[in-house]
């Protein structure tokens, strides 16, 4: 990418290509060369923040629910995975073994080896309502955040994306629960 740079001499770009008055402090923080304009966009994240989820908004549309016993202290509503002692973990797009989904959270645990009750349905009949929070059309993922769901527009590199499910409306997400085996280019 090529930035063109102004000529003094053009009559239309004189007053903006000429020099700060010396009264006028000097500004070292913006960038002064293509690859530093380049580097500054760059820098800039490249995902917004996770859904922000209600659990009095979090509502079981339709599919089945099943029990079990969470591994850590879960909040209505996380993405979450059984792990080898059968036990709800904490899903995380970014964490090696933990980036699986398989289930989102209906109940509360304060701690592990509490009862936690789960939406792991992946039948394609599940539809878990969440307030008016989503976009209708879209796909929400795992993300990087443990617990957390963005936009699959979000995915960064590195993330592993496992795909809970799409928007029907601005409220109820359709699960699936598809998991990938490789990164986010």
């Amino acid at each position: 990418m090529q930035f063109r740079r102004l000529d003094p001499r053009d009559p239309l770009n004189a007053k903006l290509a000429a020099p700060a008055p010396a009264s006028a402090p000097a500004r070292h923080d913006l960038p002064t060369d293509d690859d530093e304009v380049i580097d500054a966009i760059r820098s800039v994240p490249e995902h917004f923040a996770d859904l922000t989820i209600t659990a009095a908004n979090v509502l079981l549309v339709s599919g089945n629910k099943t029990g079990g016993t969470a591994g850590a202290a879960l909040t209505i509503g996380l993405p979450v995975y059984l792990d080898t002692n059968n036990l709800w973990q904490i899903a995380d797009s970014n964490a090696a073994g933990k980036d699986a989904a398989t289930g989102i959270t209906l109940s509360q645990a304060a701690a592990a080896n509490q009862p936690v009750t789960v939406l792991a349905d992946s039948s394609g009949s599940a539809v878990l309502g969440f307030g008016a929070i989503l976009t209708a059309g879209e796909t929400y993922i795992v993300s990087a955040t443990a617990g957390g769901i963005a936009p699959i527009t979000d995915a960064a590199t590195g993330w592993k994306v496992c795909i809970l499910g799409i928007a029907l409306t601005t409220s109820n997400l359709k699960l699936i629960f598809f998991a990938g085996d490789t990164a986010h280019a």
